[in-house]
């Protein structure tokens, strides 16, 4: 018989447990329950972080989505984001927000509304 370092053992355990957890959820949680608690909100906290790449982000143009599929196509695809990330949309395609919109406190419905505005504009103004 052969012997394997042990890297290599526990690396053939390990990926056999993460792929296990990933098609079995009961399973993943059963071994997070043999974890003390501390892990666990630990676990929890990063889960929590997660944002959306910033492909996704980069992804939506405000002008072309307007130009080429209308206004609903822009809002249903705006509606899905954060107000953070609405905010990083405009940024990436210099789209100047009105000022109800760029208040720390503004309601994402008006950031919707003014990200719109602002790429209509920008759409009349290559008309002219």
């Amino acid at each position: 018989m052969t012997s394997m370092p042990a890297h290599h053992i526990l690396k053939t355990l390990f990926d056999q447990i993460i792929e296990e957890a990933e098609k079995n959820p009961g399973f993943a949680v059963r071994l997070l329950g043999a974890l003390p608690s501390g892990i666990i909100a630990e676990v929890r906290t990063a889960q929590k972080r997660q944002v959306t790449p910033r492909v996704e982000i980069a992804s939506i143009n405000p002008v072309l989505i307007l130009r080429k599929d209308g206004e609903e196509a822009l809002r249903t695809a705006l509606g899905a984001l954060t107000k953070t990330q609405l905010r990083e949309v405009a940024k990436s395609h210099q789209l100047i927000l009105s000022d109800r919109a760029r208040g720390k406190n503004a309601a994402k419905p008006a950031i919707i509304e003014a990200v719109i505005e602002a790429g209509q504009f920008c759409l009349s103004e290559r008309a002219a």
